[in-house]
């Protein structure tokens, strides 16, 4: 008997899956990912070339809960703590809405610390803003941390929550939503919202429209309710909000031309309890005491109406202009 050995070909085999594999780890050592940009320090810039702590929100982060508010979209970032659905929330450890909450800061006068900057307008930090932000046809959150007083002013000592809402397409767009949902702590909530988007003047004008309506009923038990005043008691759980925005984006060098003057109307009105959603011990029993403090509801209006203007120079650079004026308001009923 004669045996035979083939070592050539089994090196040659070896050394093809060998080749490959070199192949193959090549290739994908080629993928190059998108950088993530950073826009809320007022130029793009890659996030490996910013300096502060931020975390970015887009599109998809955004609308993968549908129906949240900016609170619940970012309660689950590294160093925020949301406390209440109607407060600014806490960043690494610096109150947001300022000593005691947004209704003292208002009262007494102080200074909130981390604004809510909605297209590059900073609202003002009180109960009225703070009670619906919703998410509906917003593009991007980031979330900075630490002192953003540079660019923010004295009232980022603690950080900022920078949102960028959509803004109007040439192309036609249009879309509605209805929410009903429930749980143990937030009750039964309904919503409806609704946008339509479009051309007026083909590659000159475009403008976007939004609305937005929420109410519901915080599940919470009042105690404590002095004889004759269970009406009272009942209204201080409701709430309701309503939301209207329109923008417009003017382009009259052309769509794609160097100008572009974007003009911004947000208003929004309805009632809120103070502390919505927050009870105290024993929490399972969901109790608050009709005649202790923090017990309030609010009557809230909020007003902003911005033009930004942008020119692109032939080298590339950018001159940039923002005009803004808000106002808020918020009443105790009680």
């Amino acid at each position: 008997m004669t045996l035979r050995h083939f070592p050539t070909k089994t090196s040659v085999w070896a050394a093809t899956v060998s080749f490959a594999a070199m192949a193959s780890l090549a290739n994908a050592q080629e993928t190059v990912l998108d950088p993530i940009v950073v826009l809320g320090e007022r130029q793009e810039k890659s996030l490996l070339d910013t300096a502060t702590s931020v975390t970015i929100l887009n599109e998809e982060d955004v609308g993968r809960e549908t129906g949240q508010t900016i609170n619940e979209t970012i309660e689950s970032s590294p160093n925020v703590q949301v406390r209440s659905t109607s407060e600014t929330p806490n960043i690494r450890g610096v109150e947001g809405g300022g000593p005691g909450g947004l209704a003292n800061t208002g009262l007494a006068g102080t200074q909130p610390r981390v604004p809510i900057v909605v297209d590059e307008v900073a609202r003002p930090a009180t109960i009225a803003n703070s009670a619906f932000d919703s998410t509906w046809d917003v593009e991007r959150i980031e979330v900075f941390k630490g002192p953003q007083t540079t660019l923010r002013g004295r009232a980022a000592i603690g950080g900022a929550i920078v949102v960028k809402t959509k803004d109007p397409t040439f192309d036609p767009e249009a879309a509605v939503q209805a929410i009903t949902e429930f749980d143990e702590f937030h009750g039964t909530t309904y919503t409806l919202n609704g946008l339509v988007s479009g051309a007026v003047i083909e590659d000159r004008l475009a403008v976007r429209g939004t609305a937005e309506f929420q109410s519901g009923d915080d599940p919470r038990n009042i105690i404590n309710v002095p004889p004759g005043s269970e009406s009272d008691a009942a209204e201080l759980t409701e709430f309701d909000q309503v939301r209207l925005r329109g923008k417009a984006l003017l382009t009259p060098m052309g769509a794609d031309g160097p100008l572009q003057i974007l003009g911004t109307l947000d208003y929004q009105t309805g009632t809120t309890p103070q502390t919505r959603g927050t009870v105290g011990a024993p929490f399972d029993a969901r109790e608050v005491n009709f005649l202790g403090s923090g017990l309030r509801l609010f009557d809230t209006d909020a007003f902003t109406a911005a033009i930004d203007t942008r020119y692109e120079t032939v080298d590339e650079n950018e001159l940039r202009f923002i005009t803004s004026y808000s106002t808020a308001s918020f009443e105790s009923q009680n």
